[in-house]
């Protein structure tokens, strides 16, 4: 059950890397709104921004499923991370300047760290702790 509530629900615009407890790694789908037999709407974009070496997103959300519309407006390439409760999600490729890709993942209630994973771009600051509440 804890893996259910963890895993990606969907990519637009690129493919995203996972690896979880128990499993190791690639892309992972998730049954359709039509699949599941109830017809939901896409949550809310959220715009994440990725420069050198900050990532602009804020630092705490409910439980439950994310879009994050991710922009690099920095000149160097970037990625987001998000690693936490057992899971850790990427973009498979990096993101080049200006490019935007977008990522909805179910994130559970707990605490995730949010990071670019290129280079050492992690070290020199980019990284963010994600509050995640109960609904």
């Amino acid at each position: 059950m804890v893996l259910l509530v963890s895993l990606l629900v969907s990519t637009m615009g690129g493919s995203i890397r996972t690896t979880q407890a128990g499993h190791g790694g690639g892309n992972v789908s998730w049954p359709s709104p039509a699949q599941q037999g109830t017809p939901t709407p896409p949550p809310p974009a959220l715009a994440v921004s990725l420069t050198e070496y900050q990532i602009g997103m804020p630092t705490s959300l409910s439980a439950g499923i994310h879009s994050f519309n991710v922009a690099n407006n920095g000149q160097d390439e970037h990625n987001l991370a998000v690693e936490g409760q057992g899971i850790r999600i990427e973009f498979v490729t990096d993101l080049t300047p200006g490019q935007t890709q977008n990522m909805q993942v179910y994130l559970g209630p707990g605490t995730y760290a949010v990071y670019c994973p290129v280079g050492s771009h992690r070290e020199r600051g980019m990284e963010i702790s994600l509050t995640v509440t109960p609904p």
